[in-house]
């Protein structure tokens, strides 16, 4: 099985290298989506090869930047190694109190995520490519890869034991549903259920963008499949941030739109799949779960009420005795919060520099929407989007999980993306039409 592995990512490499950058870029997402667990060095493996993806095509794409000679030092590009550093130094220190093969997995998953990001940053270097092409690309990639996923766990709810043939994906929490109505919530190979729907309410402000604004009729299939998909999750905070999304991109997308009844009307007959086709008790086990959090005593903090026993707990032992530069990436526990567990892994200083890079993304997405004049939609729903990620962490971590992990990064990297300024540069590149020098267009945020 190991010589199997090997044999996969040669052959995943070597592809690769045939590959235009921003079609490894593609192929990566989709492989981060599906990822096959490769156990080479112990039987739960190293990386899968969604993982083992990122790193190629980065290498690849590297490669690529330096035969150009342009954004050698991309401001973005300094902050990630520079997160990879630092999380190196507790990842280190960490050996005498954990396993280290342990540790050494847990950081290849952190530099895979970083990377990812960069994937989708760079290339808005290489002249064949528009970073408003690309990025709605990426966004109909996320959003008809989210549609599969959301499939297959309405398949596995209707038909058990159809997780038995998805046994080739790295699908160690993907399992039989119970007999309880919140047992019945769906669940996923790479998403666990409070991560399934979260991202499903994440990605809602860019299904709308798609249905208004790019009039894709199509997208009103994948929003009917997102709501039946976040319906079965039954969860509280998905069910927040889809509201929160759809308040904020909804009115502003379909100002001048007659779709807007139907659009409601498609809500409705989600709702109704689930409740008469697929589970009944959806209804029931959403409304006891807000009651649960209002039920909770009064004596509690918010955080306590939201998140699980013993929080308060956590953050005075961990959070109020933050060390400088962090414990590693082997948790005792799970924070269920991102903030507080990036403090912990990195430390004031790497915390800092990792809070710094989406405060950066941000600024710069808002700067992109007050200063554009033709694409301000997708602008103004990616700052929506990035907004439903940001307020969920607070809530729930995504450096739990390794392909959660990257796809949210790959998601902030189209952000970055969009929020890229533009300028020309003169640049000596060998032009075919006998000119030796090119105004080539790049994004930089120097």
């Amino acid at each position: 099985m190991r010589y199997f592995s090997w044999l996969v990512l040669i052959a995943l490499f070597i592809f690769l290298i045939q590959l235009k950058p921003k079609n490894r870029v593609y192929l990566t997402i989709s492989t981060v989506f599906f990822p096959l667990s490769l156990p080479l060095l112990s039987s739960p493996g190293v990386i899968t090869t969604g993982s083992a993806c990122i790193f190629f095509s980065y290498f690849l794409n590297l490669i690529s930047l330096l035969k150009t000679e342009t954004q050698k030092n991309n401001f973005y590009r300094k902050i990630i190694y520079s997160l990879i550093v630092v999380g190196a130094i507790p990842t280190v220190l960490s050996f005498n109190d954990v396993p280290v093969f342990a540790a050494l997995k847990e950081y290849l998953h952190f530099i895979a995520a970083l990377l990812a990001f960069l994937l989708i940053v760079d290339l808005g270097v290489f002249k064949e490519n528009t970073k408003i092409d690309l990025v709605e690309k990426f966004y109909i990639l996320f959003l008809l890869l989210m549609s599969i996923h959301i499939i297959i766990s309405i398949i596995q709810l209707k038909i058990p034991g159809f997780v038995q043939y998805l046994a080739i994906f790295d699908a160690k929490e993907f399992t039989e549903a119970g007999r309880g109505s919140l047992d019945k919530r769906i669940q996923d190979f790479v998403f666990r259920t409070e991560s399934l729907g979260e991202i499903i309410a994440v990605l809602i402000p860019i299904i709308l963008y798609n249905i208004f604004y790019k009039n894709k009729n199509l997208f009103l299939f994948i929003f009917l499949l997102f709501v039946i998909g976040l319906a079965l999750t039954v969860l509280r905070s998905g069910l927040i941030l889809f509201v929160f999304g759809f308040v904020l991109a909804f009115p502003y997308l379909s100002r001048k739109k007659p779709i807007k009844t139907v659009l409601f009307l498609y809500c409705g007959i989600g709702l109704s799949v689930v409740y008469f086709w697929l589970n009944q008790d959806v209804i029931t086990g959403i409304i006891y779960r807000f009651e649960f959090v209002v039920g909770t005593s009064h004596n509690a903090t918010f955080f306590d009420r939201i998140n699980r026993s013993g929080f308060s707990q956590i953050i005075e032992t961990y959070i109020m005795n933050p060390t400088l530069l962090g414990r590693g990436f082997i948790e005792p526990f799970y924070f269920h919060n991102l903030y507080f567990t990036i403090i912990y892994q990195l430390g004031v200083f790497g915390s800092l520099i990792y809070f710094f890079l989406f405060g950066i993304v941000f600024v710069k997405l808002i700067s992109a929407f007050l200063n554009s004049k033709n694409n301000k939609s997708i602008v103004y729903i990616s700052a929506i989007s990035f907004l439903c990620l940001m307020i969920n962490e607070c809530k729930y971590e995504f450096t739990r999980y390794e392909s959660y992990y990257a796809i949210c990064m790959f998601l902030i990297g189209c952000f970055a993306l969009l929020g890229l300024n533009q300028k020309k540069i003169i640049e000596k590149i060998g032009d075919e039409t006998n000119s030796r020098v090119s105004n080539i267009e790049t994004y930089s945020i120097e």
